[in-house]
């Protein structure tokens, strides 16, 4: 058997099968002849035996060649068959390389393919997430465009309203302007009452301040114990402990002897000509410190400030005085709520316990005054 280039069987050739069997023949018949020639007559008959043998085998040589060259026409198209298919073999490996090669691409360009499909997919979200913050901006600018609309409706309102407050604004000017002459003569007229108020409270400050002083100089004069003048404040303070034993509402002689003098000096400075008018009136003030129950130090207070009122009512200084001027007195009681305090803000319970005689001074010029301004 005879293989080709690729390991495949090669056909066999039928003309080397024939001459293989005519050279048998040629040596048959060339045995046969020397066969003859040697023993002619003895195989004459077998000679024609075998003629007529080799006339059936002629025959069947014949027949036999007829078969070889229909082989032979078999072998030759089996041949041609067999190159076409090797070629269409060849043909096939070719398309198959050919086709591995494109399937190598198809695949390279799949990976390519399934990296931009990623790529895509990545690029696909971006655009969505960008979509749904375009929506959302629209909606936020179609909301804004919405609150636009509204505001310009609204100032194109507001505008109607200021022209129509300008043009009200342009009509009070021209009345205000019309009214300022007028307003200028009252404010000349206000500033003159003004002024005219400010001289009256110069004028009664300047009064009650020396009847103050007055006061205290006429306790110095008579050496009053236990006696003090707050000349701001328009009152005289007498101690407790000179007027009152502890605990007690009675006034001691002392205090009896205490509450004659500040009465001499308060008379004699009600009795001027230039200051008898300035007091209206004239209120005994009873004050306690915190010691004890609060009722119990209202009723102390209350008690001592009737007491001392009583003992002024019925001296016979006031008694020679004019009806007035016992009109003036009156008792008030405030316990502990007015306490003396020191510095740092403390109370100071001796200085607490002590009766106040308040001069109340006619503020009636400076009221009318005051009530002409106000009107």
């Amino acid at each position: 058997m005879i293989y080709d280039e690729n390991g495949l069987p090669l056909p066999e050739d039928p003309w080397s099968s024939i001459v293989d069997l005519m050279s048998a023949l040629v040596l048959v018949l060339f045995l046969a002849v020397i066969f003859f020639v040697t023993n002619f007559s003895e195989v004459s008959a077998a000679l024609e035996v075998e003629r007529e043998t080799l006339e059936t085998r002629s025959v069947a040589l014949q027949n036999t060649q007829k078969k070889l060259n229909s082989a032979n026409a078999q072998n030759l198209d089996l041949i041609a068959r067999e190159e076409r298919l090797n070629a269409e073999k060849k043909s096939l490996i070719d398309e198959k390389q050919s086709l591995m090669s494109e399937k190598q691409g198809l695949i390279s360009e799949r990976e390519g393919l399934v990296a931009d499909k990623a790529k895509l997919e990545s690029q696909q979200s971006i655009l969505i997430k960008d979509r749904d913050d375009l929506a959302a901006d629209r909606a936020s600018l179609l909301r804004e465009q919405e609150t636009l609309k509204a505001e310009r409706v609204r100032l194109l309102e507001e505008r109607t309203e200021l022209r129509t407050e300008s043009q009200r604004l342009l009509g009070d000017k021209e009345r205000l302007l019309g009214d300022k002459s007028a307003l200028t003569s009252e404010t000349e007229k206000l500033n003159a009452k003004v002024l005219a108020l400010q001289s009256a409270i110069k004028e009664a400050a300047s009064k009650q301040s020396r009847l103050m002083e007055g006061l205290a100089t006429s306790f110095k004069e008579s050496n009053a114990q236990g006696v003090s003048v707050d000349r701001e404040g328009g009152k005289i303070i007498l101690k407790s402990e000179v007027l009152f034993a502890k605990g007690e509402s009675s006034l001691t002689p002392s205090g009896q002897e205490s509450v004659q003098q500040v009465l001499k000096s308060l008379l004699k400075v009600l009795k001027s000509n230039e200051l008898k008018d300035q007091v209206e009136g004239i209120m005994v003030e009873g004050h306690t410190s915190s010691s004890g129950d609060d009722v119990t130090n209202l009723n102390l207070s209350a008690e001592r400030a009737l007491n001392t009122l009583e003992y002024i009512l019925s001296s016979s200084q006031l008694q020679s005085s004019s009806r007035r001027v016992q009109k003036l007195f009156f008792a008030g009681a405030f316990g502990e709520s007015r306490p003396v305090l020191t510095a740092g803000g403390q109370e100071n319970s001796v200085k607490s316990r002590r009766i106040e005689i308040r001069l109340l001074f006619n503020q009636s010029q400076v009221k009318s005054l005051a009530h002409a301004i106000s009107q």
